[in-house]
Formats: C-alpha cells, sequence, structure tokens
C-alpha cells in the first residue's frame, strides 16, 4: 500500500528472497525442477513480483491454491507453466483452457468433464493427478482401482497428464515415519499406473521440509513454499545444511508514545502490565491488516 495513504507497509528484500529460491536450487541439484508455491498472494508478499523474482532466476512452474489466483499471474506472466493445487469450479474450464493453466484431477469425473471442454476448443487440457497418501483431503487413494480410472484419464484425447504428485502431513517432525510410508504409498500408486503402460513426466511430493530433510523423495519436481520466505517449517528440521533468511519485515510509523506508571496494564485483556514507568509506542495496525488478536504481548 502507498505508504502516503497508510502508514504501516511490508517490506521485502529482493537480495534474501532470490538468496532463499536459489538456496533450494542449490539443495535440489540441476536435475530437479523447481515449482515456486506462491499461494495466498506469496503469503502476503505479492506473488507476482516474487514469481518474476523467480522467473529471473530459472523457476521451471509456479504453483496457487485457487483458479483466481492463477488468473491473476496469468495477467501479467504470460509463458510459465501454473498449476492450481486446490479444486477448482467446472464454470472456469474454459477459462483454463484458454490461458493454459495447469489443474489438478482427483476423479475420473473431472477428467472427464475437462475433456470434453478441451475437445470443443479443440486443445489439450495438461493436468496434474493429486494422490492421496495421508492428508486425507484431495486425491485419489492408491488403490488398483484407481489406478484403472487414471489409466483411463490417461487414454483421454484432449487431456495431456503432465505430473502427479501427493503431498506430506508431517515431514517436518524429527520423526519421519509418516513421511516415509506416505512416500511408499506415492512411489506404489505410481508403479500401479507403469505396470499399465501410464508414465507420467513429473512426479512430485517434496514440500519445505521433505526438500531439507529428505532428498530421497525429490523426484523430478519439488514444490517449495515457506522456506521461499526465509522460515523454516519447524524447529525440527535440519537448519544447518541449507540457510534460508527471511526476505520481509512489517513496518509501520509510530501513531503515539506516552510513558505509564506502574501496575498499569495495556491492551486488551491487559495482557501486558508494567513493573516500573514504561515507555508505551502506538502503531497504526491491527486485525484489518492480519495481525491477529493472539499476537497479543507476543511480538518482538
Amino acid at each position: 500500500m502507498n505508504e502516503k495513504l497508510r502508514p504501516a507497509w511490508v517490506e521485502i528484500s529482493r537480495k534474501k528472497a532470490i538468496h532463499n529460491f536459489l538456496e533450494v536450487k542449490r539443495a535440489v541439484g540441476p536435475n530437479v525442477k523447481v515449482c515456486a508455491v506462491v499461494k495466498a498472494d506469496s503469503y502476503g508478499m505479492g506473488s507476482v513480483e516474487l514469481s518474476k523474482m523467480y522467473l529471473e532466476n530459472g523457476v521451471d512452474m509456479l504453483a496457487v491454491a485457487v483458479f483466481s489466483e492463477a488468473m491473476e499471474l496469468r495477467k501479467e506472466i504470460k509463458d510459465k507453466d501454473i498449476l492450481v493445487l486446490g479444486y477448482t469450479p467446472e464454470e472456469f474450464y474454459d477459462d483454463a483452457i484458454e490461458n493454459n493453466i495447469t489443474l489438478t484431477v482427483y476423479t475420473l469425473e473431472l477428467a472427464e468433464k475437462l475433456n470434453a471442454v478441451a475437445k470443443k476448443f479443440n486443445k489439450t487440457a495438461k493436468i496434474h493427478i493429486k494422490v492421496e497418501t495421508g492428508m486425507n483431503r484431495l486425491g485419489f487413494l492408491p488403490t488398483e482401482e484407481n489406478a484403472d480410472k487414471v489409466a483411463k484419464i490417461a487414454a483421454l484425447g484432449n487431456i495431456f497428464i503432465e505430473g502427479i504428485y501427493s503431498h506430506q502431513a508431517r515431514a517436518d517432525e524429527k520423526d519421519k515415519t509418516i513421511a516415509h510410508k506416505q512416500a511408499g504409498k506415492f512411489i506404489s500408486f505410481i508403479k500401479m499406473l507403469e505396470e499399465r503402460g501410464v508414465t507420467i513426466p513429473v512426479k512430485h511430493i517434496a514440500n519445505s521440509a521433505t526438500i531439507i530433510d529428505l532428498p530421497e523423495y525429490h523426484f523430478d519436481m519439488v514444490r517449495p513454499g515457506i522456506i521461499l520466505s526465509g522460515f523454516y517449517p519447524s524447529d525440527e528440521v535440519n537448519k544447518d545444511e541449507y540457510k534460508f533468511e527471511i526476505c520481509v519485515t512489517l513496518k509501520a510509523k509510530l501513531a503515539n508514545v506516552k510513558t505509564i506508571e506502574s501496575g498499569e496494564g495495556v491492551g486488551y485483556g491487559h495482557l501486558f502490565n508494567t513493573t516500573g514507568k514504561t515507555v508505551v509506542g502506538t502503531i497504526p495496525m491491527g486485525y484489518a491488516d492480519g495481525y491477529s488478536r493472539l499476537l497479543s504481548n507476543k511480538g518482538y
């Protein structure tokens, strides 16, 4: 926001943002693609601006959560693959095909409907298959029956399965038992598909934590998210091998400064209480800016 209109703003360090992206590239090596996850406006940092930085430094694909985010990116970024990780309503299939947006498919019925729309435009719709391995949200369960369904999708005339992926639920924990279990299910399903003659070029399961701790699951592509901002996924991942730098700073001008006496409470619930004369500064931002009340007395 223009500082003249509002005395609170976010600053992004271009140098640190690029460093974080290049650190991901270093982690995965030259033979693994990088799909930068820029959902939620890159966690409020500006997806278009950051995506352009990543493009300048060799990103292979961009990923967002919902279709509207993909369309916003497409207005500014014309020639790079954009993957929608979440649900896309059928009424947007026309726009997806016309704008070369890659959709996630997790049922045969969705694929058949998308194929029909693509056929109408005499085009091929590019998709990624989502596999359910443990998050228990979207995705094909890794069963023989569902392998048959994906084989049917692969046979559709106006569909190209470019990728297949899953998402790790607990890779950021020190105990990697669940992470290994999920990866095992993913690999097993890929083998089922290959037995049916279905070979999918881009396989990916690695989120930020998996990129850092589980290089054996980098496969063909990785999907960094929070580490691009410079934050580690948790305190349980290895912080020694790769150094990510926080690239975002929230700033505001002081609206008022005053001195209050000992024994005074500050803010809702008086969660902070003075033990002596204290200088208190007030800044002009709050809930409307995404600064949660849950952070009361926890900022620094």
